[in-house]
């Protein structure tokens, strides 16, 4: 059926594709994701992301510079449906003045019931010589990727969209996965985490939304790399 059409195509390059193929497959996927809504399926999404980068493209209709968190406000405004749900912070909730334990607690409340986690990639989202277990957008990862169980509750993995930012010419050219956390390089290695750009997100994001669950489902346990 349906469900088994896209898990098979879904593990392909889609970038790859003649533009004609691949505009029928995010349309038919688009198709899949919204008929999935039909039942009742909650869709919750927690938003990873370098607060402070101003070397992305400028969006039109926001204060100079643009930051990554201008891209979150679009992305809240402009592509989540009406019954989506967005579990992050407000575009003007700067937490990087908190406490370490304060910011942690309040991003594992973010993520613990959400069950999409989008990765915006920037051309700065890592701090040179610091290493991942001491940045903030690994350890959103590796809690998304967790089964975490709180008061007899137990969260499921989220599936994780990864959407490359352009940086301020407009350019891709930057992006290298070999450059990412390796949490992020393993996971998008083994399957799991689909990554697509911007242009492609704002044109097919319920699309690159079920890709990215498909993702998920047709990855098998043992190959998440869930740990820093």
């Amino acid at each position: 059926g349906t469900r088994s059409y896209i898990r098979r195509l879904s593990g392909a390059a889609v970038s790859s594709f003649p533009s004609s193929l691949r505009s029928s497959l995010k349309e038919l996927t688009a198709f899949y994701y919204k008929s999935k809504k039909c039942f009742n399926l909650l869709l919750q999404f927690a938003i990873s992301y370098k607060y402070k980068d101003n070397d992305v493209k400028e969006l039109s209709g926001v204060q100079q510079p643009t930051w990554p968190c201008d891209y979150v406000n679009y992305i809240v405004n402009n592509i989540l449906q009406e019954d989506d749900i967005y579990k992050g912070e407000k575009s003007d909730e700067d937490i990087s003045s908190w406490s370490d334990d304060a910011i942690w607690n309040h991003l594992k409340d973010k993520i613990y019931d959400s069950t999409i986690t989008i990765v915006l990639i920037s051309p700065n989202m890592k701090e040179q010589g610091r290493r991942q277990r001491s940045q903030w957008i690994p350890w959103e990862v590796s809690y998304s990727l967790r089964e975490t169980t709180r008061n007899n509750r137990t969260s499921q993995s989220n599936a994780i969209l990864a959407v490359i930012l352009p940086d301020k010419k407009g350019s891709y050219e930057y992006y290298d996965k070999n450059n990412l956390f390796p949490i992020l390089k393993d996971n998008i290695d083994n399957g799991y985490i689909y990554v697509v750009d911007w242009e492609d997100f704002k044109k097919y994001s319920s699309a690159d939304i079920s890709l990215a669950i498909s993702h998920k489902e047709s990855t098998p346990a043992h190959k998440i790399e869930k740990s820093l």
